[in-house]
């Protein structure tokens, strides 16, 4: 049987469609849909990688940030806040508790020096008032809470409420006396109702004087927990001392009661 032209072009024409048919079906069609699904995933992986990218810059710009503020506070820091030497007018907390009784008290005396030289400030002729308090319980173990206020608070700091300030002078002085507490070296000092009374130029001024120390320092000695008694050096055997682990043999108690403290032991 002979075939016409016209058979063998349609036989054609569907042998081809049938190829095609297949190679799409089983080669073209999959790798689209593999291209597209690869496609997808990278947009996906870029969009996170984008993600990372912003990330990564906010974060430097909080590192920035903070670096920023630490340099800030450092400075205010290194002006506005108490020596963490006691030779410096200042005080460590990284001390047995036994030393810190007897630094406490240094310590005290250095802030009432502050003190005193404060409150004549800008010429006032006389200045009375700011007697800065000492600790009131020596117990080492409850010092770090009764005079430094840790931890109730989350820092230790001393807080000081001197009462009324009275100073006398004109009145460009005893405005220049309250003013100065702004810029008092190493604390925070907050003078409020002032009253003036007097004639001019001879002016009396009275104000209300609180003062504020943040102590330095990452390191707190534990406070002490539970009794610890050591040997007094040259006293008769069994003579103990109560609460004081690490104490530093041979220091003298005055007559204040404070260890190592000459009796009185504050300064005015």
């Amino acid at each position: 049987m002979k075939l016409s032209f016209w058979t063998i072009i349609i036989m054609a024409i569907s042998v081809s469609v049938a190829i095609l048919s297949f190679a799409w079906l089983h080669q073209a069609a999959p790798t689209i849909e593999a291209t597209k699904r690869y496609t997808e995933y990278h947009d996906a992986l870029q969009a996170e990688a984008n993600k990372e990218t912003a990330a990564n810059r906010r974060v430097d710009h909080a590192k920035r940030a903070v670096r920023l503020e630490e340099a800030r506070w450092n400075g205010y820091v290194a002006v506005r806040t108490p020596e963490s030497d006691v030779s410096r007018g200042g005080v460590s907390l990284a001390v047995n508790p036994f030393q810190l009784t007897v630094d406490t008290q240094k310590f005290r005396n250095s802030v009432q020096r502050a003190v005193n030289a404060q409150i004549r400030k800008g010429g006032v002729k006389s200045a009375v008032g700011g007697d800065v308090p000492g600790p009131t319980n020596t117990d080492s173990a409850t010092l770090l809470a009764d005079y430094y206020n840790y931890p109730s608070l989350k820092f230790p700091v001393v807080i000081y409420d001197l009462g009324p300030i009275t100073v006398q002078g004109t009145y460009a002085q005893i405005m220049a006396n309250v003013r100065s507490y702004k810029s008092m070296p190493h604390y925070l000092a907050v003078a409020d109702a002032l009253q003036i009374t007097g004639t001019s130029p001879n002016l009396t001024g009275t104000y209300n004087l609180t003062v504020v120390g943040y102590i330095r320092g990452k390191d707190i000695f534990p406070p002490n927990t539970a009794p610890v008694t050591a040997s007094l050096p040259g006293a008769a055997s069994g003579a103990t001392r109560a609460g004081v682990p690490g104490a530093m043999g041979g220091a003298p108690f005055g007559r204040s009661g404070m260890p190592g403290v000459p009796g009185g032991g504050a300064e005015r």
